[in-house]
């Protein structure tokens, strides 16, 4: 037989076919010649992009395109998937159709109030009395080490960990959990039971204490409504399409916070099983949203989607091809970077984004940047383009880049730094869906010379004018700006060699406004040759002097930060500064040397503000 995809409208015309339905991901034929309706469960791959090999996300990408623009008619799964793909794709929302799903055939069939049933099923597995279960595979959006480390925090309370149950396959190129709860120490609390035949799921359900659910994605969650319809209370992440499913007969939890998992845990252990407490609501409740999805309603809304695709002709959709996303150039100023700009280039190269142009503006490197340059400019003909002579710093640099910057989109990327996956579809997405956005900012990491995590960069999402008095809430690489920024001959100080960025944002969100995404952009190297990290005595002046002409005074944060510096040698500046007696002293000293022509500022400090802060703090070590 041939495949699908070989088929034309020739082949298929014969059997007098009404609708051509696809029921998974891509329209294949891509012309079948006759109404079409294809089912995409979600966009996982753009909002996680890192959960998928760079050949993977590539196809989705381009299939998905052309499957949106060709078809007559889109279903998936929920509201959100919905409203995901008419949002990324720009399409009329009457195209999509959302067909809610339900639980499996057993938890329809299996009697979950049979004791024999429960007994047999427990003996078989030999299920403990009590647990928290978890089923799914163990593919990276499923979360479970934040499940792990939740359930180690039951020590803190005095009790050991509860047994938590787990089913699914193991997955290729899965994380191994063997470390972490060895880290932990759940050896003993964590068991995982593999694939267990379907029609014993109904009774793991019924038996546990909760069904936890980390998720980080879900298109929709089935296993949410299974946990319902077998009268198992939910503790449920609640992000994308888990709200939906779930309603208020869930507890929801933040998926990203260990803590916040471990109260809801706590909160269902220690208050038993009676049915007049916690879990006698949470069961009620369920069963009261599980009503609320069927397969007969969901055949219902697939009927419809066939009937509209079959009987309302359209006309062709704007979705544009792929070669019409908006170009986005990247300037890179390097110099002497060579053992961490190959990063830096693959990040931006490997984006999987096909209208990139990547200047890298080279100060005359003397080790092997050029070399390393020239190599990826024969790798990638018409996207890479670099200049390497002497230059007068880093500001000079970028804004030679931002002369030459090309794109409908401008970021720059420093030589050490890299962008995360999916960070320019993210950013294209968010410039076609807000055309009157010019400055796009979002999520980033600290990261060392070897690309382990450090900590999160404190990102604040909310930015107005004095935002960037008392620190630089905006990681530089994530910040994308539109044309128009560019045109409007925006440039950094070229006085400035270390806080240029910083005070960049100081003077372009006097009018323009900073939108942030709710996503990883980019991630910021850490290491002993950054600039801020071994010039941070030039590095706290320019800021200081930088502060001073924009709002007049040095803000106390700033100060603080010189001197614990200063007190503790410590050349970090990820962790929160340690204020004890003598870096007090050396705090309120600097807070007047440095602002004595503004009197009121530091009476306010001293008096109402951050020093009595500083006080406090000091006296208590």
């Amino acid at each position: 037989d041939r495949q699908f995809v070989e088929l034309g409208a020739a082949d298929l015309a014969p059997h007098r076919l009404d609708v051509w339905w696809c029921p998974l991901l891509t329209l294949e034929p891509a012309a079948p010649g006759l109404p079409t309706v294809v089912t995409i469960p979600d966009l996982q791959h753009e909002s996680y992009p890192e959960f998928f090999t760079a050949e993977l996300l590539e196809w989705r990408r381009a299939n998905y395109l052309r499957t949106v623009r060709d078809a007559d008619r889109i279903l998936t799964i929920s509201d959100f998937s919905k409203r995901e793909i008419v949002e990324h794709f720009q399409i009329p929302p009457a195209r999509v159709v959302a067909a809610h799903l339900d639980a499996s055939r057993s938890f329809l069939e299996r009697p979950v109030d049979d004791p024999a049933y429960l007994a047999a099923v427990k003996a078989h597995l030999s299920l403990p009395d009590r647990y928290f279960y978890f089923p799914a595979n163990d593919w990276p959006h499923k979360n479970h080490e934040v499940l792990f480390e939740a359930l180690a925090r039951f020590r803190a309370r005095g009790v050991e960990p509860p047994q938590l149950l787990l089913t699914g396959a193991r997955v290729d190129g899965a994380t191994d959990w063997g470390p972490v709860l060895q880290r932990l120490d759940l050896g003993r609390s964590v068991r995982h039971l593999g694939h267990v035949p379907s029609g014993h799921l109904p009774a793991i359900h019924a038996q546990a204490d909760a069904l936890v659910f980390p998720s980080l994605f879900e298109g929709f969650g089935i296993p949410v409504v299974e946990a319902m319809r077998a009268r198992c209370p939910v503790i449920c992440s609640d992000r994308t399409s888990l709200p939906e499913i779930g309603g208020d007969a869930v507890r929801s939890f933040d998926p990203t916070d260990p803590d916040d998992l471990f109260a809801h845990l706590w909160a269902i252990w220690d208050d038993g099983r009676s049915m007049s407490g916690l879990r006698g609501e949470l069961i009620a409740a369920g069963l009261q949203q599980a009503r609320a999805f069927s397969w007969r309603s969901c055949a219902g809304a697939t009927l419809d989607a066939m009937r509209a695709a079959a009987g309302t002709p359209r006309a062709p959709i704007s979705v544009p091809p792929e070669q019409a996303l908006p170009s986005i150039t990247i300037v890179t100023p390097s110099l002497d970077q060579g053992r961490f700009i190959e990063r830096t280039l693959d990040s931006v190269l490997g984006q999987g984004y096909p209208n990139v142009q990547h200047l890298v503006i080279d100060g005359g490197s003397t080790d092997d940047t050029v070399a390393i340059l020239e190599r990826y400019r024969s790798a990638h003909p018409g996207r890479l383009e670099y200049v390497s002579e002497p230059d007068r710093g880093q500001a000079h640099a970028v804004n030679k880049g931002l002369d030459k910057a090309g794109g409908d989109i401008v970021g720059w990327v420093n030589s050490d730094d890299v962008l995360a996956p999916g960070a320019l579809h993210a950013v294209a997405a968010a410039f076609g869906r807000h055309p009157s956005w010019e400055v796009v900012f979002g999520n980033a990491a600290w990261i060392t010379e070897d690309d382990a995590p450090i900590a999160p960069y404190p990102t604040q999402p909310v930015l107005d004018r004095t935002s960037f008095e008392s620190g630089c809430p905006v990681c530089q690489p994530t910040v994308f700006l539109r044309r128009s920024v560019v045109d409007r001959g925006v440039r950094l100080d070229e006085d400035l060699h270390w806080c240029m960025d910083y005070e960049l944002w100081i003077r372009l969100i006097e009018d323009t406004p900073f939108h942030f995404l709710d996503r990883s952009l980019a991630d910021s190297r850490i290491h002993t040759d950054t600039k801020s990290v071994g010039h941070r005595h030039a590095v706290f002046g320019e800021i200081f002097a930088t502060t001073r002409r924009h709002y007049g005074h040095v803000p106390a944060e700033w100060i603080l930060g010189r001197a614990d510096f200063v007190c503790r040698g410590d050349p970090s500046f990820v962790a929160p500064p340690t204020i004890g007696p003598r870096t007090y002293r050396r705090a309120v000293a600097d807070l007047v040397r440095h602002n004595w022509r503004s009197p009121r500022f530091v009476w306010g400090e001293l008096t109402r503000g951050h020093g009595r802060r500083w006080l406090r703090e000091a006296v208590r070590r």
